[in-house]
């Protein structure tokens, strides 16, 4: 049941036979190890309370834990017993506060589009709780790490105490079952994807004042929807997500997401607060890190690939008791250096970003004029838009490259894709508490004190992302001037 399913979808999303479909199934499917994992269900209308137990079959994981920190996330595309179709389930161990499921479904309900579908989610208890019973953290599987990291006998790092904070076991169960964003087919698709996900996003501040915080490669899904069309986009894990305040501003000002592709803002100055026009920056960065490593350019070196990789976007220092980064990305915004350094085979990805880059950091000459070129997602969204309706865009040039690390290097190119989350200010303890924040929050702004900043130690991850500076040039280069947009329309 289990394979032959699988390989039906492997197929619809695909269209691949043969050798190739083979070798894909083998991605989710090890013959003689199919399992069966239990979902210990919230009622999706009333949130607090058990909803059952659901079962799904489940093979070889998609993604698997490769770091000592971080969550310990496996995502599976799996088969729903009942229904027979593929989902994908995401066993993890989350933070204390709002379920991700809680909050997509949020999303969901406000119908922002681009998002995955909740089927079910809930926390891991060592036994089932029964349906409708008032849910607790009363018997859930949690990690007791946290109680010992400031015992006398437990070893600093640089001489720092180690935070490390409560997870709880959890599950989420959703319906899109996709492929990741590196298996681009070409450069229409990834404007296509990506403009999806900016949809989402928007969708997501202004319908529920939300935003990502978390704007990655590895958040972002293909799904085939439409034989002979794009993949579209999907923006998944919404677990470092927060509110917004009436100023635009998220609420928990923590430095969260994956360091290759936070903005320059969020690395310098974290404490101003993350915004949409971060998450914007970081969706830049995604497209631009897409580019070099998956579509045709002249850095034919593995090793001046890698440099140029890991100076742009895995750069970081430690000083004044916190991580800095991000010298490269301010100086291509001052004056586009490391944009002069690869010349793309398709002038459609280059006017692109070229484009969104004046818009995000407007050359001299255009500051005036286009100070609002950021701030007011409109432009960016209408000059998408156009761009995508208009442009022959290419649908089948993506590439392979090569990347190789320069001998002496420490550090390798995935680095600095674990997702950065420092701990929260909230904890719990041992007792039967009701489980914190499981109400769908509110669609209006809400207001509430901002959380001050404290003297509290150091993640381990924080200490530990050190490399060396990025070197610096100086060349100016400007992108086209597009039309100002027009409205947008109220039902949005």
């Amino acid at each position: 049941l289990f394979r032959d399913t699988v390989t039906q979808h492997v197929q619809e999303q695909l269209g691949v036979e043969g050798d190739a479909l083979a070798q894909a199934i083998v991605e989710h499917y090890e013959p003689g190890h199919v399992m069966v994992m239990h979902v210990h269900t919230v009622d999706l209308k009333n949130p607090d309370r058990a909803g059952g137990t659901e079962r799904f079959l489940v093979s070889r994981p998609v993604t698997v834990p490769l770091y000592v920190s971080g969550r310990c996330t496996r995502g599976y595309w799996a088969v729903q017993l009942g229904t027979g179709r593929v989902v994908f389930m995401k066993d993890t161990w989350r933070l204390p506060g709002d379920q991700e499921g809680t909050v997509i479904s949020e999303l969901n309900a406000a119908g922002v589009r681009n998002v995955p579908t909740v089927l079910t989610h809930g926390d891991v208890y060592f036994k089932a709780p029964p349906a409708q019973k008032k849910l607790t953290l009363s018997g859930v599987q949690r990690t007791k790490t946290e109680h010992y990291g400031m015992q006398s006998w437990a070893c600093p790092v640089l001489k720092v105490k180690v935070a490390v904070s409560t997870h709880i076991h959890y599950r989420l169960v959703v319906s899109e079952a996709g492929y990741g964003l590196e298996r681009l087919r070409g450069t229409q698709e990834l404007l296509s994807a990506t403009y999806d996900v900016f949809h989402a996003m928007r969708d997501a501040s202004d319908k529920v004042s939300r935003i990502h915080r978390d704007i990655s490669v590895g958040n972002i899904i293909l799904l085939q929807e439409v034989e002979g069309a794009p993949r579209k986009g999907y923006l998944i894990d919404w677990e470092s997500s927060d509110k917004l305040d009436e100023h635009g501003l998220a609420l928990d000002h923590a430095r969260t997401g994956t360091w290759k592709f936070m903005s320059m803002k969020v690395l310098e100055y974290p404490e101003k607060g993350h915004t949409l026009q971060d998450d914007m920056e970081s969706l830049l960065y995604v497209i631009l890190y897409c580019s070099l490593l998956h579509l045709p350019h002249d850095v034919r070196n593995p090793e001046t690939l890698h440099s140029f990789i890991h100076n742009f976007f895995d750069y970081s220092s430690f000083g004044f008791g916190r991580l800095h980064g991000g010298d490269a990305k301010l100086a291509n915004a001052h004056n586009r250096n490391w944009m002069q350094r690869v010349k793309f085979s398709s002038e459609n990805i280059t006017d692109w970003l070229n484009t969104v880059m004046n818009y995000h950091f407007p050359p001299r000459h255009l500051r005036r004029e286009w100070a609002d070129r950021w701030s007011n997602p409109d432009y960016l969204d209408t000059f998408w838009g156009a761009f995508l309706e208009r442009r022959e865009l290419e649908q089948d040039d993506a590439v392979r490259h090569e990347v190789e690390k320069p001998v002496g290097a420490i550090r390798t190119l995935e680095d600095s894709q674990v997702p950065f989350v420092p701990p929260p200010h909230s904890k719990t303890d041992g007792s039967a508490t009701s489980l914190p924040s499981q109400q769908p929050a509110a669609a209006t702004l809400r207001k509430r004190p901002r959380r001050a900043s404290t003297n509290q130690p150091l993640r381990r991850s924080e200490r530990l992302r050190i490399s060396q500076l990025a070197p610096h040039t100086t060349h100016e280069h400007h992108g086209d001037d597009p039309a100002r947009p027009s409205k947008r329309s109220k039902t949005r």
